[in-house]
């Protein structure tokens, strides 16, 4: 009877968790543009570092990563002063500077839905487009499944950073 109300409380709890993290947080602001995966946002009142959670963009200057980190960074900052939308995973990051974050574009052809809006999530639109790799620091990371599978695509493709012959391309380090 313990094990039956233990698995219980379990299911219960995990079923809470996941809800909790289902609603996006926002609108905020884009007010500028650090690098291709890292925006500072403005709720009116403060400024808020946030890093794109789950990818790596190009990161080194040399050829031919050089052209990529640069489409990374054109990309993102099509953002520039557009509203975006927040969702954070269950992962605690001990960096209080930065937050770590799931970004989202209210857009009526996306493909993620959070009544009543359509939404694209940028961070899985720069894997879809070659111009970042996933990044998993937590083994638990919501997007995992969606996000090799956006690479997936990029590589059949042969899109932006997997594009060469020798793909993968070492252009997240320095």
């Amino acid at each position: 009877m313990r094990i039956l109300l233990l698995i219980l409380f379990l299911i219960v709890s995990f079923g809470q968790a996941q809800e909790e993290f289902q609603a996006l947080a926002g609108p905020y602001l884009v007010a500028s543009i650090i690098d291709a995966q890292t925006l500072e946002l403005s709720n009116g009142e403060t400024m808020t570092q946030v890093e794109l959670l789950g990818i790596l963009t190009p990161s080194t200057n040399k050829p031919p990563c050089a052209l990529y980190q640069t489409k990374a960074l054109d990309f993102t900052s099509g953002l520039l002063q557009k509203e975006v939308w927040l969702e954070f995973d269950m992962a605690e990051h001990e960096d209080t500077q930065t937050l770590y974050a799931y970004v989202y574009l209210a857009d009526d052809k996306g493909n993620w839905v959070y009544e009543p809006k359509h939404f694209v999530q940028i961070n899985e639109q720069l894997l879809l487009q070659g111009l970042a790799e996933p990044y998993f620091a937590d083994a638990a990371m919501r997007y995992e499944d969606k996000y090799l599978l956006a690479t997936i695509e990029a590589r059949k493709q042969g899109l932006g950073i997997w594009s060469s012959a020798e793909a993968p391309l070492d252009c997240t380090s320095n």
